[in-house]
């Protein structure tokens, strides 16, 4: 069945459904990797799972992927109320300053950066059916993504409960999150930091990621000190498909 709605979205997008993975780790949900996506050809299916998950909102779908790099820029940046905290937000001259390609999309949020050291996860959720919050789920994907690098690499200070959305360690940034509601369907996600890139690395001289510095920002490679490569995404996809189904069990923030 879910080989057969992911078929069916691929022939809407043009999309090479060879060229996917399909996994049901749990009940109504579907897990859908490809890794070197082009970033607006994903960003056409998430939409096209949106449409599905909205007329159909018991599934589920997670795609989970990475892209070439490229900046994408939201709707603005966000905070918490009464959060004092001093972001930069992204000016238009800027963009004569970078290199690499620049999406302005819809979703919540600053700018910010993709490349193929990294891996992003994108939710389609029907947030109605499955009785949950936007907050609640960007949370519980932090929580469960967290529980994944444990899992794999060792306990680290993990934390995802402040203000300042994302997954830290102490003052550095490991993982952004911004998510996009479309008639109560969730996409768009968060995109954790694995290894470094050049290109990447000279946009950050130039832009504020989430309207922080550059240097706010560190991948797991730094942060265990240990050799990561193309294959550390796939271990970490792997983990996260078995916790799935967790994304909508509740429990309070923690980080724990």
């Amino acid at each position: 069945m879910a080989t057969e709605i992911i078929n069916k979205i691929c022939t809407q997008t043009q999309t090479d459904f060879s060229s996917l993975a399909v996994s049901t780790p749990a009940d109504d949900i579907i897990i859908v990797k490809k890794l070197n996506w082009n970033y607006l050809d994903a960003l056409k299916f998430q939409e096209a799972c949106v449409d599905y998950v909205y007329q159909h909102p018991k599934t589920t779908i997670i795609v989970a992927t990475n892209h070439s790099a490229c900046l994408t820029l939201g709707r603005g940046l966000q905070k918490k109320i009464g959060d004092t905290t001093e972001l930069v937000d992204f000016s238009e001259w800027q963009r004569e300053q970078i290199k690499i390609p620049l999406y302005d999309i819809k979703r919540g949020g600053g700018i910010t950066f993709h490349h193929p050291g990294q891996l992003v996860i994108y939710p389609i959720v029907n947030l109605t059916h499955k009785k949950i919050k936007v907050y609640t789920l960007m949370s519980h994907l932090l929580r469960e993504l967290s529980g994944s690098l444990t899992s794999i690499f060792g306990k680290q200070e993990f934390d995802y409960c402040r203000d300042l959305l994302g997954l830290w360690v102490g003052e550095n940034k490991i993982a952004s999150i911004g998510l996009q509601v479309r008639r109560f369907v969730t996409f768009h996600g968060v995109a954790l930091n694995v290894l470094a890139d050049s290109e990447i690395n000279e946009a950050l001289q130039v832009v504020y990621p989430c309207g922080l510095p550059g240097s706010t920002y560190m991948d797991l490679s730094k942060l265990y000190q240990q050799n990561f490569s193309q294959d550390s995404i796939d271990r970490i996809i792997s983990d996260f498909e078995n916790r799935a189904g967790k994304l909508f069990v509740e429990e309070n923030c923690s980080n724990n």
